[in-house]
């Protein structure tokens, strides 16, 4: 007889999953932070061109 495991996975139906508790996709999540990091460059790209024409 094997002894009881101590360390046993969390229940999944005692609770919301925790990756789509947001209500977004784990995959979806990655895709926005690659845009607003594009985003963000390109506005900096933007400010910096503006500002060399001062």
């Amino acid at each position: 007889m094997t002894p009881p495991r101590k360390n046993r996975p969390a229940d999944r139906t005692s609770g919301p999953d925790p990756q789509t508790a947001t209500g977004v996709e784990p995959g979806m999540s990655d895709v926005a932070f690659v845009g607003v990091t594009i985003l963000v460059f390109a506005v900096l790209a933007l400010i910096a061109k503006g500002v060399e024409r001062l």
